[in-house]
């Protein structure tokens, strides 16, 4: 009789725990599990876990997922503060799950604070050009009495305020969407995209720097993108390298596209003005 031929490398391979079907990528360095490509996640610091031990580890609630106990806009504010100053601590420890309701209303608490001293500043100015407009001219020059002048200033302030929020929504869930395109492109295994949302929405905990004028503008967005990096990190448990690449690479190309199309205006602009006679 001949001898049965050995076994092969797959045959002897370590097997998922959770698809014993599929063969196993690396060890949980907790308990000791295998975990297939679909199940492995990474701490941090590098630390494969299989998904048992990697929800264990992420169990701290944040004071947001609080709010009914603590109140909305305390929950809020301690979150923002604890992001800001403990960005990785805070982060890496947070429960992933959120829902993307919790999610969206944080946005909008963040974009009024963005743009709130700013948004004042906007509506002073344009309450002084109406109120010189109402007392510097002669009365046979007003087309406007006082009564419609506010109306109109109280409907433009309004309609700002629904403006900045329904953008910031809508801002939120395309270019999360987009990161999230990005985290499976290069291989980051995210969580689901509400995860991703719930992280983006997180990583506007700066929007407190909004209450100083003009920073919300010009702060707020540059600081909340390295927030983000933390945040991918943290609550996909991935490495910092793809969280990087997640957070940077769609603002990056959104940003090369700006100055592109701006100087291909520009030479547009001079080829014109040198063609002109």
């Amino acid at each position: 009789m001949e001898p049965a031929p050995p076994s092969s490398l797959l045959d002897t391979a370590p097997t998922c725990a959770v698809h014993p079907s599929v063969r196993a990528e690396q060890a949980c360095s907790r308990c000791g599990a295998f975990a297939c490509f679909a199940c492995v996640r990474t701490t941090a610091e590098g630390r494969p876990l299989c998904v048992t031990c990697d929800e264990r580890e992420g169990s701290d609630h944040l004071p947001w997922d609080l709010r009914e106990k603590l109140g909305t806009i305390a929950g809020f504010v301690k979150t923002c503060w604890a992001i800001i100053w403990h960005p990785a601590r805070t982060l890496d420890r947070a429960t992933p799950q959120g829902g993307m309701g919790s999610s969206l209303w944080f946005v909008v608490l963040a974009q009024i604070t963005t743009w709130l001293s700013t948004g004042l500043i906007y509506a002073m100015g344009a309450a002084v050009i109406m109120g010189a407009y109402l007392f510097g001219a002669d009365k046979n020059e007003k087309t406007l009495t006082p009564a419609t002048t506010a109306g109109i200033a109280g409907a433009f302030i309004a309609t700002m305020v629904v403006m900045v929020i329904v953008m910031g929504m809508g801002a939120a869930l395309f270019l999360s969407a987009l990161d999230h395109l990005v985290l499976r492109m290069i291989g980051a295994r995210p969580r689901p995209y509400a995860v991703t949302l719930r992280a983006h929405a997180l990583s506007m905990a700066p929007c407190i720097a909004g209450l100083v004028p003009g920073c919300g503008i010009y702060v707020v967005p540059v600081w909340a993108i390295v927030v983000r990096v933390f945040a991918y990190r943290g609550l996909h448990r991935i490495s910092t390298g793809k969280a990087v690449a997640g957070a940077l690479l769609v603002p990056g190309v959104l940003v090369a596209l700006t100055m592109a199309g701006y100087l291909a205006i520009l030479f547009l602009s001079l080829a014109t003005a040198r063609g002109t006679p």
